[in-house]
């Protein structure tokens, strides 16, 4: 696993939320087995045991990520595990069981790994994950996901946003073989920030593992929070009862 890079992908516009980000991983993943990078645009961040990325002006989600590959690829690794700053463990991740995944999933050669668990059951590989099936609908993201470098790069495009990578970049990824999921979430989250703001509730949980955190971000409203959890509801209830062809049809 020596050619395997950690990368918390985030830019200037959302340096506040690394250092709370770091913090709550240094607590309940402090036996990271590999390197941590932290890509921004032009403010370093050197805390926590991360090395700075730099990938210069914001011109897309996209070419950032790309830039950060680039010189991943130049340090000499081959596999990224990638996840964004919004995204706060808050328990303890199991290093032997992640360590497994990933050495099995270098063993076969694969292309993509998510650590997190995809809404459509992958078609069983091993006791460790199974393989998410070509036209699998949002079968991609960087939420705690491994992937091989070279991979990657080929289906980043210029300009597309992460909301793209996962809906519009899927498509090229239909192009690969290897793209696999765990069984059991392998990092416990809180997904606090929607679209710049702060979920009012991950923000309370957010509090109590971090009694320090302050903000000047803007929090969602109660209703604006009640929305995104109907919205949630109705995105896991089509995933759990429609087959992929309607899915990929109602989810566009």
């Amino acid at each position: 696993m020596e050619n395997t890079a950690f990368l918390l992908l985030s830019c200037d516009k959302y340096f506040d939320m690394i250092p709370p980000f770091a913090k709550l991983m240094s607590r309940f993943w402090s036996d990271c087995p590999f390197p941590k990078y932290a890509a921004t645009n032009t403010r370093a961040f050197k805390e926590e045991g991360f090395n700075p990325i730099l990938i210069g002006d914001d011109s897309s989600w996209s070419t950032g990520l790309k830039r950060a590959c680039v010189q991943l690829e130049m340090l000499g690794y081959k596999y990224v595990l990638i996840t964004l700053e919004d995204l706060f463990l808050k328990e303890k991740v199991n290093t032997e069981k992640v360590s497994a995944i990933v050495s099995e999933f270098i063993k076969i050669d694969g292309n993509y790994i998510r650590f997190y668990k995809h809404f459509d059951p992958p078609r069983r590989v091993n006791s460790l994950f199974g393989e998410l099936p070509k036209n699998t609908p949002y079968r991609q993201n960087c939420v705690y996901a491994l992937w091989k470098i070279s991979t990657l790069k080929k289906i980043l495009k210029d300009g597309e946003n992460a909301w793209d990578f996962e809906k519009v970049a899927v498509e090229r990824g239909y192009e690969y073989d290897g793209f696999y999921a765990v069984y059991e979430n392998q990092f416990k989250i809180l997904n606090t920030l929607i679209k710049g703001k702060w979920v009012p509730s991950d923000f309370r949980r957010a509090r109590r593992l971090l009694p320090e955190l302050k903000t000047e971000r803007q929090k969602m409203t109660m209703w604006e929070e009640l929305k995104l959890n109907c919205k949630r509801g109705v995105f896991c209830t089509v995933c759990a009862v429609l087959p992929q062809k309607l899915q990929k049809q109602i989810l566009k």
